[in-house]
């Protein structure tokens, strides 16, 4: 899967980075902070991304169902559902839960055919597991809407609703999508 990533050359990420922090602590406003941790990021050669470009960029498959998905870590499976505003597709775990919902708003959804799609959440390797997997969300690619294990999927950590790190990313072999596809998780 290909993500676009936020493209900024190390030495003006460390640039700025200096710029903010000789700025006195308490005349950073929220979003000066959030432009900080971006930088850090960046120089620790992490890779930034914007959950609702993904989406914008991936758009639809041939059926009007978005091509991409995303879940916290700790779900085990993955329901999506398009709002009646029209523009609007909410990402969670189950039908009726709202905790933890990740929406998207793009007007790539406008087109979207859909009532309720779900899908299985894609398993991460035991060496690149974070501890507390709340923290962490997952996106892929989506094969086939229904309970297929995914390919190319990558772990990211939010830094705002839509700017997420990139932590890792892997590919599921087909020995490890043929047992979680006959787990049934």
């Amino acid at each position: 899967m290909k993500v676009e990533k936020l493209k900024i050359d190390k030495r003006i990420a460390e640039r700025e980075l200096k710029k903010y922090k000789s700025v006195v602590e308490s005349k950073l406003r929220k979003e000066h902070k959030i432009i900080m941790k971006i930088y850090r990021q960046i120089l620790k050669g992490k890779a930034v991304i914007s959950l609702k470009h993904a989406f914008e960029t991936a758009g639809l498959n041939e059926l009007k169902q978005p091509k991409l998905a995303i879940a916290r870590a700790d779900w085990q499976t993955l329901v999506c559902e398009k709002r009646w505003s029209g523009n609007i597709i909410d990402f969670k775990e189950r039908m009726w839960s709202r905790k933890g919902t990740v929406s998207i708003e793009t007007d790539v959804f406008r087109d979207a055919i859909m009532d309720r799609l779900e899908t299985q959440i894609p398993m991460i390797p035991p060496w690149l597991s974070p501890s507390d997997l709340s923290q962490y969300y997952i996106l892929w690619e989506v094969v086939e809407w229904r309970k297929v294990q995914p390919r190319d999927p990558i772990l990211l950590r939010p830094l705002t609703k839509d700017l997420f790190v990139v932590v890792s990313y892997w590919n599921l072999t087909p020995v490890e999508r043929l047992v979680l596809d006959s787990m049934k998780r």
